[in-house]
């Protein structure tokens, strides 16, 4: 438990005063929010759950979380371990990865050394070490989800790639295997994302703050009982793809939070690749990267690269 007395006369959101009141420790924005939808911050011995809550001049908070949340240092020991590290391309400026599953970008609550983040400063000399906690990673890929990975080794680049994903002009395809038959050829999602207020875990449909989200999709392939999909995101809310497939009643494949776990596939994660990439150089060039299937979905589909050949024709 830790107690803190608010000194300043101007209001500031609770989750962004936290982020400053504990910014040399290991611990980020996304977390402390978490810990405030969970409820385990009171101002004024009043329970907020609100991230958005306005903090004023001599509010009392108190803080009932774990030691780790509160003492960790913000260090990275480096973790040398090559298979997480599969590049596709390496340059001056930047470097792409295909990331592998039950990997998380960077330490956080509960994992604070095997994360990706450990691994880069293992087997890179140069990254952009300006962002904290998480060098050279300038966007994520859920635990789970494998695939092409952008990751920075200056903050030149860093600012030019933040730029273009602010701007969407950065294009994304995903590919899943999703539940179920679907029998259309293509579609928009056009569908607000915001936090589930029961679980710090999840988002949901028009939930807590929501802000708006779209998805375009592409039918691939269709089978008896699941259906393989590629997925183009025009917006980047956590979850996205995993809740619009969902939301069209067709969840990823394997997503334990948004849909049903096989028995024999638990260890890998939901059936979700981001496939392709691509985006502008600092010169102007204008680049793609795809990165290759994990084996799992091999077998489903032994010829999954051949029917992507249709899929990059189109786009």
């Amino acid at each position: 438990m830790k107690k803190i007395i608010i000194d300043q006369k101007e209001q500031i959101r609770i989750d962004k005063f936290l982020s400053i009141y504990f910014s040399d420790k290991n611990i980020t924005r996304g977390l402390i929010q978490k810990y405030i939808k969970d409820g385990s911050i009171k101002v004024n011995n009043k329970v907020i759950t609100k991230n958005s809550y306005l903090l004023k001049f001599n509010d009392v908070l108190n803080i009932n979380v774990d030691d780790d949340f509160l003492t960790k240092k913000l260090t990275l020991v480096p973790w040398d371990n090559e298979k997480i590290i599969d590049i596709i391309e390496e340059t001056k400026d930047f470097v792409i990865i295909n990331k592998p599953i039950q990997i998380i970008m960077h330490p956080a609550h509960g994992n604070w050394d095997k994360t990706l983040a450990n691994v880069l400063i293992s087997k890179f000399s140069e990254l952009d070490l300006n962002l904290i906690n998480r060098p050279g990673i300038v966007h994520r890929l859920d635990k789970d989800t494998t695939g092409v990975l952008i990751i920075s080794k200056n903050s030149n680049f860093t600012t030019n790639i933040q730029k273009q994903f602010q701007e969407r002009t950065i294009k994304k395809t995903y590919v899943a295997f999703v539940e179920g038959k679907v029998d259309v050829l293509n579609g928009t999602i056009i569908a607000p994302i915001g936090n589930d207020p029961k679980n710090f875990r999840k988002m949901e449909i028009d939930g807590i703050n929501s802000k708006e989200a779209t998805t375009e999709f592409r039918l691939i392939k269709a089978y008896e009982k699941y259906s393989l999909v590629a997925f183009f995101p025009k917006t980047g809310r956590t979850h996205q793809i995993r809740l619009h497939a969902k939301f069209i009643g067709h969840p990823i494949l394997n997503d334990e939070l948004y849909g049903e776990v096989i028995e024999t596939k638990k260890e890998f994660g939901q059936y979700l690749h981001a496939y392709k990439i691509s985006f502008t150089t600092i010169e102007g060039s204008r680049e793609e990267f795809k990165a290759n299937f994990p084996e799992e979905f091999y077998e489903i589909e032994p010829n999954i690269d051949k029917l992507m050949q249709k899929i990059n024709a189109k786009t």
